[in-house]
């Protein structure tokens, strides 16, 4: 049970770290991207970092929306980069 805590409050932290560049970011990608895909992406980690802090445990379903949002980000970061180099 603690193990699972730990776990809870290690993603939690990611939540935050990932939510804060995000919104530094959000801007931009508003700028370049489909909005929804931008709102839906704020919106599932919001909901994620509201779960963790209200229960503290984690489980396999909560790491794979991380590891997807975490992704989507990357490929979103990247893509704008790529924007910004061709202007």
């Amino acid at each position: 049970m603690e193990e699972q805590k730990q776990y809870a409050e290690y993603l939690l932290e990611w939540c935050n770290h990932i939510y804060f560049y995000w919104k530094s970011m959000k801007p931009r990608f508003s700028r370049l991207f489909d909005l929804k895909t931008v709102d839906e992406w704020e919106e599932l980690c919001y909901e994620l970092k509201e779960k963790l802090q209200k229960e503290l445990r984690a489980d396999s379903v909560d790491f794979q929306i991380a590891n997807s949002l975490y992704e989507q980000w990357e490929l979103l970061y990247r893509e704008s980069q790529a924007y910004l180099e061709t202007i």
